[in-house]
């Protein structure tokens, strides 16, 4: 699961209304399919946007790089939000 957080109302309001960020833009950005993400919210009240990956292998299982899945949010660090 991801948590992206803001600290300012402000800026989670821009980036929810911009709608840049979907279930089907995270999926391009992870290259995946996007019925392997099961959740996809928009939280107000933590202004937060929160998503859930499903593993191709369960955490912990031979060939699975990332038990704790802190390492995935490398492609989220590239993201444009346009402000007008």
């Amino acid at each position: 699961t991801f948590d992206i957080i803001f600290n300012e109302k402000e800026k989670y309001e821009l980036v929810k209304k911009s709608k840049v960020i979907n279930k089907k833009f995270i999926s391009e950005l992870y290259g995946i399919s996007e019925d392997r993400i099961t959740d996809f919210i928009e939280f107000d009240p933590a202004y937060a946007i929160k998503f859930t990956i499903k593993r191709s292998k369960p955490s912990g299982s031979p060939g699975e790089c990332d038990i704790f899945g802190c390492q995935q949010y490398p492609p989220l660090l590239d993201i444009e939000i346009p402000v007008e």
